[in-house]
């Protein structure tokens, strides 16, 4: 997509490079309420949409109502949403777009790994990882630091995340055993202090029906995006 516009205007505007591309664009902004104007009516340019100048935050609803579309598409018929857990209901909050500023990291992480992650998405003709966990009260990043990172360094600034009652006990700190002297308060109680713990001091587990104890991160959703 092609972006056309001047700082001084309230109007920003978007050649998909496909008019029927911009129709759907438009049918979706309408369905969720976002600015988005298509300029076939009135200035015969079936391609373009307009947008108007608003607060990123303020367009998360049409982003991940394009998402979706996208996922539904045959470029994504590999692609898994969802988790891969028979957790309790009650474990899981939702799946929400959050905005980078409004995340509180509870970890430290390491440089050489989040270098490594993003070398590893780089070639990749489909860019697939899964979404960040976070707690569903205070927006601490309980899984997916350095997949965070990974978005800042691509300059995103809404995220898709997993929100958990982090405070249910089937969500553990670490496995049984291993470095019982953190908690949950600790976790919580750092992050929203603007601190952070040693890389890896925690890994988070969470415990299905059955009784079995998983990493965190099977809660996650795979999130997607085609590199052209």
């Amino acid at each position: 997509w092609q972006f056309h516009g001047k700082p001084w205007l309230s109007w920003i505007w978007i050649d998909t490079g496909s008019a029927e591309v911009a129709k759907d664009v438009y049918r979706a902004a309408l369905d969720c309420g976002c600015p988005v104007r298509h300029a076939a009516s009135g200035y015969d340019k079936p391609s373009i949409v307009r947008l108007a100048v608003r607060r990123p935050y303020d367009f998360s609803v049409l982003y991940q109502a394009l998402l979706r579309r996208e996922s539904n598409s045959a470029a994504f018929s590999q692609t898994t949403f969802g988790t891969s857990a028979d957790v309790k209901p009650e474990v899981i909050s939702g799946v929400r777009l959050v905005h980078i500023d409004d995340l509180h990291p509870h970890e430290e992480v390491l440089t050489d790994r989040a270098d490594k992650l993003k070398n590893y998405v780089r070639d990749l003709p489909v860019k697939i990882l899964p979404a960040i966990i976070i707690d569903s009260q205070y927006d601490v990043v309980i899984d997916g630091h350095h997949r965070l990172e990974l978005f800042k360094a691509a300059g995103l600034t809404i995220v898709p995340a997993v929100s958990v009652n982090y405070e249910h006990p089937d969500i553990l700190v670490n496995p049984p055993g291993l470095r019982p002297e953190v908690c949950k308060e600790q976790v919580i109680g750092t992050a929203v202090k603007g601190k952070t713990m040693e890389p890896k001091t925690t890994q988070h587990m969470v415990r299905s029906r059955g009784g079995a104890l998983l990493p965190i991160i099977v809660l996650a959703p795979q999130i997607a995006e085609v590199v052209k």
